[in-house]
């Protein structure tokens, strides 16, 4: 192995629980501080649920934790408002995601224009979880019709 190459890419799941990570933290790993030694993620199920990801989501997705293999995402109680979850949703680091949980964050009223974000590059989500979010009137789980970009609304 390249002694400045990560080993990194044979890493399918990662789980990050309550690690209490902050801004400065995320910075010193991201990629802008890593220019001899890139790291390549190929993630297939991320769990950062119980940190608070409200200044740090574009590091996470800066580093590559957020790629287009990941099919779960597990966003729990991470203090995201609707603004970045919408940012994340535009990416196209999430074509493949299959199951996202956003439950107990701050997400109010422009879901549903997240929704339709998530419909639109989502190539095959089927399950949105939203339990706890206090803005959002019966929040509860999501199904989305399986399918390629689906048309179909999501059902509550």
């Amino acid at each position: 192995m390249h002694p400045r190459r990560s080993s990194f890419d044979k890493l399918i799941s990662l789980t990050l629980y309550n690690c209490e990570v902050d801004y400065t933290q995320a910075y010193l790993v991201s990629n802008d501080n890593l220019t001899e030694c890139r790291v390549n993620f190929c993630l297939r199920s991320l769990n950062l649920s119980h940190n608070n990801l409200s200044y740090l989501l574009n590091y996470v997705s800066e580093l590559g934790l957020i790629n287009p293999e990941l099919e779960k995402l597990m966003l729990v109680n991470c203090a995201l408002d609707d603004e970045q979850v919408l940012k994340l949703s535009d990416s196209k680091k999430i074509t493949n995601l299959a199951t996202l949980d956003l439950s107990e964050n701050l997400l109010d009223g422009n879901f549903p224009v997240i929704i339709r974000a998530l419909k639109d590059n989502c190539d095959f989500l089927a399950n949105v979880f939203l339990g706890g979010n206090k803005g959002l009137k019966n929040s509860n789980n999501m199904q989305i019709a399986k399918g390629k970009k689906s048309s179909c609304l999501p059902l509550l």
